[in-house]
């Protein structure tokens, strides 16, 4: 039996997949596949993948289609119970961290269990992600509660690869990653969490995110941006079907400060009024909605107010 399918997309990682792959098969929990997803690298990535000599790896190649895809295609493959993401250029620091959160899904009975990351910039620079410690803590948590708290404590984050996930879940929502556009994470993380019935906390730094330059998250460009606008709106649907009036409020007021962030630091001119009604739609508290009129009136007047208050 497969307990966990561990998905890695490759594209041009050589000087990293290397100890990602490691990490994963130094794991104490030995039942798991590693789907090792080539997305055309054009690179000597796949060479030292196969230089393993792991019978749990299972390579699959195709075309460059970006992350998304290659996800998509570990996903249409696994056969774990759970299934958890790890981008290639990253690693797992502790080897018990997946068993560990494994056998808190079992014991649980939950959808999605929640982990931590460290921000890695080198072996001597190094920073945990921020969470709340009155929260984050070993619990298990119904959806609407965890979203409440997780949203008011701000350290409700995006990141696939923060969490192991119900592979019933994923079928049974039939999700996956939007292919063709940056920040996917912002799209499919808000959807499987509110798929979910119960969410369980793994209160450790697990993750290591590794902060290198060239990366897709250190490139700064306008479709990243807009595509992050996009998301925001397409996500007007699952908002609407939120039954818990207090969580609704959270969550569309986090799609709406993400939406009007993006286009400040980017000083987005263009605005469409799909993008002006969300924002007025999806606004609550008196500030956000002060916000959220100067942005409706002129993205340019509500950028000026923003740089003003320094």
């Amino acid at each position: 039996m497969v307990k966990l399918s561990v998905i890695i997309p490759v594209y041009n990682v050589e000087n990293y997949i290397y100890e990602c792959i490691e990490s994963v098969i130094n794991q104490t929990i030995k039942e798991i596949e590693i789907i090792v997803v080539d997305d055309g690298s054009k690179d000597n990535s796949i060479e030292i993948v196969k230089k393993f000599n792991d019978k749990r790896i299972i390579i699959i190649t195709q075309e460059n289609r970006g992350l998304s895809a290659a996800r998509n295609t570990g996903m249409a493959v696994a056969q774990g119970e759970y299934i958890c993401f790890i981008d290639s250029d990253d690693f797992i620091g502790d080897s018990k961290a997946l068993e560990d959160m494994y056998n808190i899904a079992l014991e649980d009975k939950s959808d999605i269990v929640v982990g931590n990351a460290v921000r890695y910039y080198s072996q001597n620079k190094k920073e945990s992600v921020r969470r709340d410690k009155n929260i984050f803590k070993r619990t298990c948590l119904t959806r609407d509660d965890f979203l409440i708290n997780f949203r008011k404590s701000h350290c409700m984050y995006s990141a696939v690869w923060n969490n192991i996930y119900s592979r019933k879940l994923l079928i049974d929502s039939n999700l996956k990653f939007k292919e063709g556009i940056f920040h996917e994470d912002e799209d499919f993380t808000p959807r499987i969490f509110l798929k979910a019935k119960k969410i369980s906390i793994y209160p450790k730094d697990f993750y290591m995110y590794r902060i290198r330059e060239g990366s897709i998250m250190t490139i700064q460009n306008i479709k990243k941006a807009n595509d992050i606008i996009n998301t925001c709106i397409s996500l007007q649907d699952e908002l609407n079907n939120i039954k818990n009036i207090e969580l609704k409020k959270l969550m569309s007021e986090y799609e709406v400060q993400l939406l009007l962030r993006t286009s400040y630091e980017n000083n987005m001119v263009n605005i469409t009024k799909e993008t002006k009604r969300f924002v007025m739609k999806n606004t609550y508290n008196k500030k956000l909605k002060l916000h959220a009129m100067l942005y409706n009136i002129s993205p340019k007047l509500y950028y000026k107010f923003m740089n003003s208050k320094g």
